[in-house]
């Protein structure tokens, strides 16, 4: 009888043991699953300039041999222009949305141009020209009608060119007069998060931006201006 007893616990304590150690695969065989499913953390990666803007990197390069596409270094990271999302004026905006950057659904659109510019069809000058020294770059949801400034710049600095990344992300092309030369910037704007994220050229450059950012808009003029 205390034979019998002692066979049973040990086939207790077996059976206990293959238990645990298949509750420990299944564990281990979810953890992994899940693991997998986990989407990586998102590294950005920083501009290059090349790929972004690659007609503005060669119009740099040409004035200035040393400047390298790839030399930019994150500076800083925060909330865009926290002013208010306003009603756009859309009767107003009717001559500016050829020259609106459209996202791929045409859902949203960079405005670069209907702060500062005026359109002219003047025979010696159609098209857009620039008003003033002062610069914006706005988001607009076209859906909603809203306009929210993202960017402002005056007399020190410039926008020359805006491009959507991907549906949600913003790439601002920028020039700044330090005093002592130029220096680019490349600013990457998240819609879904309101961050800016901020890259600056790691020197001065000698650099003349002249009429870039006028004709490159209106290189797009449309044929029935």
């Amino acid at each position: 009888m205390k034979k019998l007893t002692l066979y049973l616990a040990a086939i207790l304590v077996f059976a206990a043991s293959c238990n645990n150690e298949g509750s420990k695969e299944s564990v281990d065989a979810d953890t992994a699953a899940a693991a997998e499913e986990a989407p990586a953390e998102e590294t950005p990666a920083t501009p290059d300039l090349s790929l972004a803007f690659p007609q503005l990197a060669q119009f740099i390069q040409t004035q200035d041999s040393a400047f390298t596409p790839s030399g930019f270094e994150e500076a800083n990271f925060s909330r865009a222009d926290t002013m208010a999302a306003t009603v756009i004026d859309r009767q107003r905006l009717e001559p500016f949305l050829p020259y609106l950057v459209y996202n791929s659904d045409s859902s949203q659109a960079i405005d670069m141009v209907s702060y500062n510019y005026i359109i002219s069809r003047n025979s010696n000058r159609p098209g857009l020209r620039a008003g003033g020294p002062d610069t914006e770059v706005a988001i607009i949801d076209m859906k909603k009608g809203q306009r929210r400034r993202l960017l402002y710049f005056g007399t020190m600095g410039a926008v020359l060119d805006v491009k959507w990344e991907n549906d949600s992300t913003i790439l601002i092309a920028v020039m700044k007069d330090s005093g002592e030369g130029i220096i680019p910037e490349i600013c990457r704007y998240r819609t879904g998060t309101a961050e800016m994220e901020t890259y600056v050229y790691k020197d001065t450059l000698k650099v003349q931006a002249g009429n870039y950012a006028e004709e490159k808009l209106n290189s797009k003029r449309p044929a029935s201006f």
